[in-house]
């Protein structure tokens, strides 16, 4: 899930750029709330059950924690693509967050 999620973000590196920029925008988000908010629903379902499955205590706020930790990197890789280590702070979240 989160190999996968990086991969996507460094091969679609301007379509995510555009995407990002265009979630800050309100009503550019009002017109597409319904479909974002069953994506985003989807997704956190999805990783909330990985984590149930790998026996952590506290899924949701493991999930939780690891879309605003995504968020986050993605936002830094965004705005400082050729000086961010995008690759080691994979590796790094991987360590932290998905290895028991």
């Amino acid at each position: 899930m989160v190999e996968s999620t990086f991969k996507m973000m460094k091969e679609k590196y301007h379509y995510w750029k555009l995407f990002n920029s265009l979630t800050y925008q309100e009503d550019v988000v009002g017109k597409a709330e319904h479909k974002l908010k069953e994506s985003r629903d989807y997704f956190i379902n999805f990783q909330e059950e990985l984590f149930e499955k790998m026996g952590r205590e506290h899924p949701k706020q493991d999930t939780y924690l690891l879309r605003a930790a995504m968020d986050g990197i993605f936002t830094q890789y965004i705005h400082r693509k050729d000086e961010y280590p995008l690759d080691e702070m994979k590796d790094h979240l991987i360590t932290k967050m998905l290895n028991p």
